[in-house]
């Protein structure tokens, strides 16, 4: 079968950083399982091009496609929508199919949808296949799990099993994302792990991938291989919550890159609590020139009350551990303005983000966002349970889910107050250090 497959755009955000230019990499491992089942594939990476959703009517008409798959976060949600909605003008008869992280947790209003055939929720490797090949023999779903739809009423099957072997899943179709449409500063995303091990209150991962797996040390020195090969002069994105979670397997990593010599520059995102002076240096010496690190907040009782299981002082040490091993770039992310806190806990993130920028220079690049209340995160049940309040029409206006605008209400804090702080803190994060 012809299959099109899009990411969505998405609003733009003053806080997309650089890390965040990088290829689509769930959408890139669907469109590899399906070209390995014998579907011819179409991408369609709308954010990198600039591209609207009444774009997709030019590829609708060329490619033909049978098929239209779309992966979507909650910023992308509507806009996904849209651009569905454009391929079922172009051709009524085209199967249209939504998956994602926000079509998981939100997937009884996408299937209500008129633009969406089936939500494929969670991880969709083995379910996409299955689900087409249904399609294309004109079989029934029914028997298919992870799946909800409407067939006179609502369907939603229980959920599929997560993929147990990461190992043999095929590499990401990288080659099918050409870069040329990238930013200059656009990356290659790879992942070596999926999911998370710990119970962050403001995050979803969690719930999405319900185990922490690991790919092994092999399998992902082989796949930056054949990035590399595919794109030498591209950096490449290290796209796991924790990558130094298993730090022998870490190790081992970077051990193969050295060893390969491999000359690649890539970048993580770790926790403050999983690395040391041993494992920063080998990463240093594979190649990673950047690591990230979310220390959310100044305040440790805050950071107690969000369960990040860490402290304020290991975030510093942390820090101070990466450029002493010599990683070029440390960014810092925090969230301010969660419903209990007061205006001292955000001014302990203001001083905490001077303090790094005093010590660490230009180099340590700080950026914060109102907390967002994500589908499949504690936050969204707290707001259903009525323990917090949401400002009018902010909550599941999903286009505003994106870190500047505040939907949960400060108790403690007033709203223009709130703003007013939040500023503060950019101007924290963007102060140059006196020489």
């Amino acid at each position: 079968m012809r299959v099109l497959l899009i990411q969505p755009p998405r609003p733009y955000s003053s806080h997309d950083s650089d890390w965040l230019n990088s290829t689509p990499i769930g959408l890139a491992y669907i469109a590899a399982v399906l070209r390995e089942a014998g579907h011819t594939i179409d991408v369609l990476d709308m954010p990198s091009q600039g591209l609207t959703p009444e774009s997709v009517e030019g590829v609708m008409r060329r490619f033909r496609p049978e098929v239209v798959g779309c992966s979507v976060a909650t910023v992308g949600y509507l806009p996904a929508l849209r651009a569905l909605t454009v391929c079922k003008r172009c051709d009524p008869t085209v199967t249209t199919i939504l998956g994602g992280i926000h079509a998981t947790f939100e997937d009884t209003d996408a299937a209500s949808q008129e633009s969406v055939d089936y939500v494929v929720r969670n991880e969709g490797e083995h379910t996409i296949v299955q689900l087409l090949d249904c399609i294309e023999k004109q079989h029934s779903p029914q028997a298919l799990r992870g799946i909800t739809y409407h067939h006179s009423t609502l369907v939603r099957a229980e959920d599929a099993p997560p993929v147990s072997d990461l190992d043999a899943l095929p590499f990401p179709a990288h080659d099918l994302f050409p870069l040329s449409h990238y930013p200059e500063y656009g990356m290659v995303a790879v992942n070596t792990s999926r999911g998370c091990a710990h119970k962050c209150i403001f995050c979803s991962t969690r719930s999405m991938f319900r185990t922490y797996r690991f790919r092994s040390a092999e399998s992902v020195v082989e796949e930056l291989k054949y990035v590399h090969e595919l794109y030498p002069k591209k950096k490449i994105l290290v796209g796991d919550d924790t990558f130094t979670l298993n730090r022998k397997r870490a190790m081992k990593i970077c051990s193969l890159i050295r060893e390969e010599g491999l000359d690649i520059d890539w970048n993580c995102e770790t926790r403050v609590d999983t690395i040391d002076d041993e494992m920063l240096s080998e990463l240093k010496k594979a190649g990673c020139y950047a690591v990230y690190y979310g220390l959310e907040t100044g305040s440790q009782e805050n950071l107690d009350r969000v369960r990040k299981g860490t402290t304020v002082q290991k975030g510093v040490e942390a820090v101070g551990k990466a450029f002493s091993a010599g990683i070029d770039q440390t960014l810092v992310g925090f969230i301010l303005g969660f419903p209990w806190e007061k205006e001292a806990d955000i001014e302990k993130s203001i001083a905490l983000v001077l303090h790094l920028r005093k010590k660490f220079g230009l180099n340590l690049i700080a950026y914060g966002k109102f907390p967002i209340p994500f589908p499949g995160t504690e936050l969204v049940d707290m707001i259903e349970q009525g323990d917090i309040t949401v400002y009018q029409g902010m909550y599941q206006n999903w286009e505003d889910y994106q870190g500047y605008k505040p939907i949960m209400v400060t108790e403690h804090i007033a709203r223009n107050r709130l703003h007013e702080l939040y500023l503060e803190f950019c101007a924290a994060c963007l102060s140059r250090p006196r020489k």
